[in-house]
């Protein structure tokens, strides 16, 4: 596994005025591999042997802003956004599964899958009040989120004895 993370913020400040700014890259690549073998004792002995093989990449990059005004010793107002995206995000795997009844091989199932990311964006905003008016407390927030991902996926399946599938979302 390989993972690196970048980021970079500034914070400028100046009297009640408060300006802050910030971006992070983050890229990621992993390997898993598995072997597994299940025993199954009962009215027949019944084995499963499963071996897969996984690779993931994935990037990210995250933009993040505002600012903080304090109008007075009891008036604070700020906004704060978030912009962020996968720029890639793609997993390929392959396996093999072999199911054994009585020490006799019935199956045995290749696998295969993949996926990519064609588009993903996030997007926050929060606003802020928190002070007096008049004699009244007001402690005021609010937020918008949207999201939004396009991911495709296809898994292959070849079977010695049962039927193949091909599967795609």
């Amino acid at each position: 596994n390989a993972d690196f993370l970048n980021r970079v913020n500034i914070n400028i400040r100046k009297q009640n005025l408060d300006i802050f700014a910030g971006a992070t890259h983050c890229d990621s690549h992993n390997f898993l591999q598995s072997n597994v073998h299940n025993y199954l004792n009962s009215n027949a002995i019944w084995e499963y042997t499963q071996r897969e093989r996984v690779e993931y990449n994935s990037g990210t990059y995250i933009f993040t802003g505002g600012m903080n005004y304090q109008f007075d010793q009891n008036n604070f107002a700020g906004f704060k956004f978030k912009i962020g995206s996968d720029y890639k995000d793609k997993d390929e795997g392959n396996g093999n599964l072999t199911a054994f009844k009585d020490g006799s091989a019935i199956d045995q199932i290749s696998e295969k899958h993949d996926s990519h990311l064609d588009k993903a964006a996030m997007q926050t905003v929060n606003a802020y009040y928190n002070g007096k008016i008049g004699g009244m407390s007001v402690d005021f927030n609010a937020d918008l989120y949207a999201h939004s991902v396009d991911k495709k996926s296809n898994n292959y399946e070849n079977a010695n004895v049962q039927d193949d599938r091909t599967i795609g979302s």
